[in-house]
């Protein structure tokens, strides 16, 4: 109980903002403290929520702040939350009097985002990938808004942390917005952001909904996703045909990402949307998008599906990047589709074979 304690007994209250800073500074700190930091995120957050509803009856003081603080840790805490401490105890004690103090005058909702922060920090800092299953309500919006309003990328990936690490239950919200509204700044993101931010979209996409398609793809192409930075490709797979299936992901979604829907296992295209999306290619004569887009109709397609307009287009775009054609040579050996297929995109390739004789130049080697 000495850690509780120590937060309850009036003449420490002042060093809250000091414990949290020491712990933030431990580098061999335990697992145990992210749950932990949690809940303590939690209880800020609640306080904020009612400093910002009763901004006009004035601010809570500090020792309200903490008492409210201890009441939620005792009636929801772990069954041994104090087991945190054993070998490092002194070291913890040795930090008192004389250090940094939270304001005692009034808490204000600048008090609360500081120890939020801080909070953040010792929770989610030394991890990527925390995982927690909990029962406490996390005021994630404006825990975000906090994280966001901060320039430093290491506290906005802690809040993300926190928001995706109790996997059962991952909140519907902005966290994507946030990320897109973040791309509209000219720094890019820090290494572990850019990596949180990857983890962010797996776990809660399609239930983010909230976000435009504009600003979907302006953060996809910042944040220029791989094979090797894909934990679940298969969702991977249904976000990018998602994505691409829209007017503004087909217009301007990086090449980069319709090179990596080729790459990926398991992209079925529905029927309606692979003729449309080959028209409007084919329009906009964006031969690189349709070099890709093309095998991946031709894996596609059902055996029923009459492929002489797919062909037609295959053809078009081979005469004019040639060097595709070892690609679609290739599909038809090693491609999975019906025979009746196969034959028709061999015919194409054949027949674009023959017309370039008398270019021998364009000819791939």
């Amino acid at each position: 109980m000495r850690v509780t304690s120590s937060i309850a007994d009036e003449s420490d209250l002042q060093h809250l903002h000091c414990l949290l800073e020491f712990l933030a500074a431990w580098e061999k700190r335990p697992a145990l403290l992210t749950p932990m930091a949690y809940r303590w995120c939690s209880t800020i957050s609640e306080v904020a929520g009612r400093l910002k509803q009763e901004s006009t009856s004035g601010s809570y003081t500090f020792s309200q702040l903490c008492f409210s603080f201890l009441r939620r840790i005792q009636r929801q805490r772990d069954p041994a939350p104090d087991l945190l401490f054993s070998t490092d105890e002194v070291e913890f004690f040795e930090v008192g009097p004389g250090c940094a103090h939270v304001h005692s005058d009034g808490l204000t909702l600048d008090d609360c985002a500081d120890i939020l922060s801080v909070t953040l920090e010792v929770g989610f800092r030394l991890t990527d990938r925390p995982v927690l299953h909990s029962n406490y309500t996390f005021h994630h919006d404006w825990a975000l808004e906090v994280a966001f309003s901060n320039d430093n990328d290491e506290v906005v990936a802690d809040a993300m942390c926190a928001w995706i690490a109790d996997g059962d239950c991952v909140p519907a919200g902005s966290c994507v917005r946030h990320l897109a509204k973040r791309v509209e700044m000219d720094v890019p993101f820090s290494p572990r952001l850019r990596r949180v931010s990857i983890r962010v979209i797996e776990c809660i996409w399609p239930g983010e909904r909230r976000v435009s398609e504009l600003e979907t793809v302006r953060l996809l192409n910042r944040l220029d996703v791989d094979l090797d930075d894909m934990e679940k490709q298969d969702e991977w797979a249904r976000l990018l045909e998602c994505v691409v299936r829209s007017p503004t992901g087909l217009e301007t979604l990086s090449s980069h990402y319709w090179w990596l829907l080729d790459k990926l296992e398991g992209v079925y295209v529905g029927s309606a949307f692979r003729g449309t999306a080959m028209r409007l290619l084919e329009n906009a004569e964006d031969w690189e998008k349709l070099e890709v887009w093309m095998p991946i109709v031709w894996r596609s397609a059902h055996r029923y599906w009459s492929m002489q307009d797919f062909g037609r287009v295959t053809l078009n775009l081979l005469l004019r990047r040639p060097s595709a054609l070892p690609r679609f040579e290739d599909l038809c050996e090693t491609g999975r589709f019906d025979t009746t297929h196969r034959l028709e995109l061999r015919r194409v390739c054949d027949q674009v074979r023959a017309e370039l004789v008398l270019a021998p130049e364009s000819l791939p080697q």
